[in-house]
């Protein structure tokens, strides 16, 4: 049976072995601008990542970011698959929403909550539902204890992150006479980033 890949529900592309863009779904001219080639698509840290692609093997899957319409640029894990005897590469871009991403974070939190603790710390409540969990005291302030660690560490590498980026800005803040209020900025984000990683520690 053939499939129209038009009917795709998420971006599609076929692409040939230098990354020009051979073919894209109505889904893919819908979410992503024109481009002759998908290296276009992919903001800077995905070069990379993208460049190695016709080097892989079928079947595995990378998380890029691609530029969508309207210049935002959006994260993906990219799916894709090598003709070899046809020279092309099958690319679907399954978009990663902020929520799915907000889900995964509280599940990984949980997990790394639940392993921290001792199985004497955790006592059944009541017989109808032995899901249902009482934490001692000891335990609750261990969980608090990581879910602040991991607040600061969040705090820190943002401000780290911010840092650097204006680091990039600079020189151009420099030639518009305004690097004065950049420097204000880092210090500011340094003392943060300070006082976060003593409280860690």
């Amino acid at each position: 049976m053939k499939t129209d890949l038009n009917l795709l529900p998420i971006p599609f592309f076929i692409l040939d072995i230098d990354l020009k863009i051979v073919f894209a779904s109505e889904a893919a001219e819908d979410r992503f601008p024109y481009c002759i080639s998908f290296i276009q698509l992919a903001d800077q840290d995905s070069l990379e990542k993208v460049f190695s692609m016709p080097e892989k093997k079928s079947g595995e899957m990378i998380e890029i970011n691609l530029r969508t319409s309207g210049n935002a640029v959006e994260l993906f894990n990219i799916y894709y698959s090598r003709i070899p005897e046809k020279k092309l590469i099958y690319v679907c871009c399954a978009p990663i929403s902020s929520n799915l991403l907000e889900v995964q974070h509280h599940l990984a939190m949980l997990r790394n909550r639940l392993s921290s603790l001792q199985p004497a710390e955790l006592k059944p409540r009541g017989l109808h539902n032995p899901l249902l969990f009482e934490v001692s005291s000891n335990a609750h302030e261990k969980i608090m204890s990581i879910e602040h660690k991991k607040k600061l560490k969040s705090i820190s590498h943002s401000a780290s992150e911010s840092i650097d980026l204006i680091n990039i800005l600079q020189p151009l803040a420099i030639e518009h006479g305004k690097a004065e209020y950049l420097e204000r900025i880092q210090k500011n984000l340094l003392n943060m980033m300070s006082a976060a990683d003593s409280l860690i520690d």
